[in-house]
């Protein structure tokens, strides 16, 4: 009888250990698949900044007016000089389909007079990988 017993325990305690074995297997592939993930996201969108652009100035003082007309509805306001002149910019948003949502509700305010605004990925001067 006690060699029943002490069989029963140990089946059992082996029954245990198999699921344990069993769960940390399965955790390990879910955080695999997790870091993954992050890595292909990482990889599609990298360091992209994506931004929206409503206008280019002619010049500063062009660009300071749009800019405190912006800021004052809450946006965040970003000015790069160009050749052409100072590009204006809304973000940096996460990802694509937040810049979107901040471009249409920019060119939809007829309180900004912004009717054409687009998205763009832009990463600053100083993070420009030289080729």
């Amino acid at each position: 009888q006690a060699e029943a017993d002490k069989k029963a325990a140990e089946a059992k305690r082996q029954a245990e250990a198999d699921k344990k074995a069993a769960e940390a297997k399965r955790k390990a592939e879910a955080e695999k698949k997790a870091e993954a993930e992050k890595a292909r996201e990482l990889l599609e969108n990298g360091d992209k900044k994506w931004m929206v652009q409503v206008a280019l100035a002619a010049n500063q003082a062009n660009a300071d007016a749009v800019v405190s007309k912006l800021r004052a509805k809450g946006y965040k306001v970003t000015t790069s000089p160009t050749s052409k002149g100072i590009r204006i910019m809304v973000g940096p948003a996460k990802d694509r389909d937040t810049a979107d949502t901040t471009r249409k509700k920019i060119t939809s305010d007829a309180s900004l007079n912004m009717k054409s605004a687009w998205v763009i990925d832009w990463v600053p001067l100083d993070q420009r990988k030289s080729d």
